[in-house]
């Protein structure tokens, strides 16, 4: 039995050093697993924060691209506006000067009416002068060729 305990008391130290390589096995595992918890959290951590500031660099290059062109467009419509002022002023000069030359037509037609109108009532009047001095001299030849024989008449009866 001697030999059992011997044996017995060699398998209870095997059995201690099975729980003491399992304790120190377990403690070291844990230790790994703790580090490669703490490294995996780490790792996640750095590519959660990588992926975001990735996103964050993207928004902010689209917001970017999105001020650009928004700058771009307020620049086109800025110049889209000047031209349309200077349309504007052009058109009104345009219309300023067609009015002009509308008052301008209407004032040489006027014209030209008053003076066809002038000339053909200075016409008539001339007619109707040259009627009325014709009809005078008429008269006056007619009371001259009167006058003359009344005169003969007086004179033939002196003597």
């Amino acid at each position: 039995m001697a030999d059992s305990y011997e044996n017995d008391e060699d398998v209870l130290q095997m059995i201690q050093q099975i729980k003491k390589i399992t304790k120190e096995s377990k403690r070291k595992f844990e230790n790994e697993i703790d580090y490669l918890v703490e490294d995996t959290k780490s790792n996640l951590l750095t590519h959660v924060d990588d992926e975001k500031n990735s996103i964050k660099k993207e928004a902010e290059e689209k917001l970017n691209n999105y001020r650009e062109n928004l700058i771009k467009y307020e620049k086109g419509i800025n110049e889209k506006r000047r031209y349309y002022l200077k349309l504007k002023s052009e058109l009104a000069t345009v219309d300023f000067n067609m009015e002009t030359e509308n008052f301008k037509q209407t004032y040489e037609r006027e014209k030209k009416e008053l003076e066809d109108l002038e000339d053909r009532e200075w016409s008539e009047l001339n007619t109707h002068c040259v009627e009325l001095l014709s009809k005078t001299k008429s008269n006056m030849c007619a009371t001259k060729n009167e006058t003359n024989k009344k005169l003969r008449k007086v004179l033939n009866s002196i003597m």
